[in-house]
């Protein structure tokens, strides 16, 4: 299995629920587009194991033996706590200065030569953020672009921050690790929530024939 890891040190089929603070949905259509997953965690519930921590809301069809090969947020260590409340927001994940997350996205494993994830997160910190690092530990990855889209003070109580990011890999590979810790010596890191979409972008040639097939179904249903 190939696997990607990305390091972001601070800075039924039935429609998603839209949870609080999911600001930027993707730009194709959830669930119904192939290829595609997304995950939403907010409330931070361990599922039976301590600091391995379930969606809140997800759709992902790529996992098949359980929950735990399933999209998860795993704390390694377990030194991470949930707070009840912090500086007016309910539900938040607190890590110690070098502590940090380890996110599991299981994949599909469609041979298109470029995927899309957009990473959202709202988080509350006192020191001075890192960018993101992208390392291919089994060498599948040609090449990877990051793009900061937005980023800026959050919410009403100050300290809050949201960030979205874009990152393109090349090529598609079937399973992320996303890496979050708080920058070398900037303290402790509390995060209020994570969205993250990605999508196993499909070749033109291979668009262009889901496309047509499209317009023949409509033609036969009219």
């Amino acid at each position: 299995m190939r696997k990607l890891v990305i390091t972001v040190a601070l800075v039924g089929l039935v429609a998603p629920v839209v949870l609080a603070d999911d600001l930027n949905p993707p730009p194709w259509e959830r669930i119904t587009t192939p290829n595609t997953t997304y995950q939403h965690w907010d409330s931070w519930f361990d599922w039976y194991v301590t600091g391995e921590y379930l969606p809140d809301d997800e759709y992902n069809p790529y996992y098949e033996f359980g929950v735990e090969d399933g999209p998860l947020v795993v704390d390694p260590y377990g030194f991470g706590e949930v707070l009840d409340e912090y500086e007016g927001r309910p539900d938040v994940l607190h890590l110690t200065d070098g502590d940090w997350l380890e996110i599991m996205l299981p994949n599909t494993d469609t041979p298109n030569p470029q995927k899309d994830i957009y990473f959202q997160w709202v988080w509350h910190w006192d020191g001075a953020p890192s960018y993101p690092e992208i390392y291919d530990l089994f060498g599948t990855i040609d090449n990877w672009e990051l793009e900061v889209l937005e980023s800026y003070p959050f919410g009403e109580t100050e300290g809050w921050w949201y960030e979205w990011f874009k990152i393109t890999i090349y090529p598609n590979v079937d399973f992320e690790e996303i890496d979050i810790w708080p920058a070398m010596g900037g303290g402790d890191l509390y995060i209020d929530q994570i969205v993250i979409d990605t999508r196993c972008v499909p070749e033109p040639a291979t668009l262009g024939l889901f496309v047509i097939g499209a317009l023949a179904l409509l033609r036969r249903k009219r």
